[in-house]
C-alpha cells in the first residue's frame, strides 16, 4: 500500500496523465514529479516499466520507489541509464524518460532508440 498523500494540484495532474496514452510532466522542480509519475504506473497497474535516466538518478528511482511503494513494487520496474539503451529496446507497458532534454538532438542515436522504443509501448492501458 502507498504511503504517501497527493496534493490537490498533484492529484489533479495525476487524473489528467492517467486518461492520456502518453503524457510529458514539465512541473516545475520540487513540485513531485517523481512521485506523480510513479502514482500514474501504481494506478494503472502497470507491470513492467522501463525508467531511462542519467546514471547518477539510478538509485534515487529506487529509493524513491522503495519510499513510497514498498519493496516489492520495485520488481516491475527496469531503471536504466542512456548509454544502456539500446540493449533494453522491446515492448514495455510504461517507459519514463528522466532528464529529457537529453534526447534533444533529433539525429542522434540515443533519440533514434528512445523513439523507436516509444513506438513499441503497449496501448492496452
Amino acid at each position: 500500500m502507498p504511503s504517501y498523500t497527493l496534493l490537490p494540484e498533484q492529484q489533479e495532474a495525476v487524473n489528467f496523465y492517467i486518461q492520456r496514452k502518453w503524457f510529458f510532466n514539465s512541473s516545475d522542480m520540487g513540485t513531485g514529479k517523481t512521485l506523480m509519475t510513479l502514482d500514474v504506473a501504481f494506478n494503472t497497474g502497470r507491470e513492467d516499466v522501463l525508467i531511462i535516466c542519467p546514471k547518477s538518478l539510478i538509485d534515487v528511482w529506487r529509493r524513491e520507489i522503495v519510499k513510497f511503494f514498498g519493496r516489492e513494487f520495485l520488481s516491475k520496474f527496469t531503471i536504466i541509464n542512456y548509454e544502456k539503451l539500446k540493449n533494453k529496446i522491446g515492448s514495455w507497458d510504461m517507459v519514463i524518460i528522466d532528464e529529457a532534454h537529453y534526447t534533444k538532438n533529433i539525429l542522434s542515436k540515443r533519440t533514434e532508440a528512445i523513439v523507436a522504443m516509444l513506438n513499441l509501448v503497449r496501448p492496452e492501458y
